[in-house]
C-alpha cells in the first residue's frame, strides 16, 4: 500500500528502478515482504520488469492510456446498467447519499474529500452490480487510471464540477432503474 501510494503520489516517477534493499530500508521492512508486494503491483500494472533485470514503475504511454480508458468505460458502463437493474431500496439509499457528501464537499472546496467519493461512488456502483467478477477487473483497471488522473482533471471542461455533474447524470439514471441512461451516463463520463 505504501509503495503504491508513493506511485499513485509521484514520489516514485514513472520509469524510476525500484530496489527492493532501497525500499526495505525505507519501509523499515526486510527484502522478502518487499519482493512479494513487488509482485503484486507487477499484477496491477504499476510496475513491470523482473527481479533479475530490474523493476521499474510503469510508465503510461498515450497508446496505454487510451487502451486503459476504453476498457474502462466498457466496464464502467456494464457496471452502471446492471446496478440500474440490480439495485436495491437500500443501494439507491446509498447513493444518494454518496451524492450528497459529493455536493457539499464541492461547494465547500474540498477537493481530497471531493475524491475520496468518487471512488466510493464508482466503487458503490460496481458493488451494486452484483457481478464479483467485474468488481475484481475493474479493481486493476482503476488502479491503472489512477495514474492519468491527475493530469486529466486539468482538461479543458473536466473539473470536479463537470464530473459532479456526469456523476449525478449516471446516479439518477440507476434510481430511476433506467439500464441504457445508467450505461450512457457511465460510459460519457469515463470518455
Amino acid at each position: 500500500e505504501q509503495i503504491t501510494r508513493w506511485i499513485l503520489d509521484r514520489k516514485l516517477f514513472p520509469g524510476e528502478r525500484l530496489v527492493e534493499r532501497d525500499l526495505a530500508r525505507r519501509l523499515e521492512l526486510s527484502k522478502t515482504p518487499v519482493r512479494e508486494a513487488l509482485l503484486r503491483l507487477r499484477e496491477d500494472g504499476l510496475v513491470n520488469g523482473n527481479f533479475n533485470s530490474g523493476v521499474y514503475v510503469t510508465r503510461i504511454t498515450p497508446e496505454d492510456a487510451l487502451n486503459i480508458l476504453d476498457i474502462r468505460e466498457a466496464l464502467e458502463g456494464m457496471a452502471a446498467r446492471r446496478a440500474a437493474q440490480n439495485a436495491k431500496p437500500e443501494n439507491l439509499a446509498e447513493l444518494r447519499s454518496i451524492i450528497a457528501k459529493m455536493e457539499h464537499f464541492l461547494t465547500n472546496n474540498m477537493s481530497q474529500e471531493y475524491a475520496r467519493q468518487d471512488v466510493e461512488l464508482h466503487l458503490k456502483i460496481v458493488n451494486i452490480s452484483g457481478n464479483i467478477r467485474l468488481q475484481d477487473i475493474l479493481r486493476k483497471i482503476r488502479i491503472q487510471s489512477k495514474l492519468l488522473m491527475a493530469s486529466t482533471m486539468k482538461l479543458p471542461g473536466r473539473g470536479i464540477k463537470q464530473t459532479f455533474t456526469e456523476h449525478q447524470s449516471v446516479c439518477e439514471a440507476i434510481i430511476g432503474r433506467d439500464p441504457e441512461a445508467a450505461e450512457k451516463s457511465a460510459r460519457e463520463h469515463i470518455h
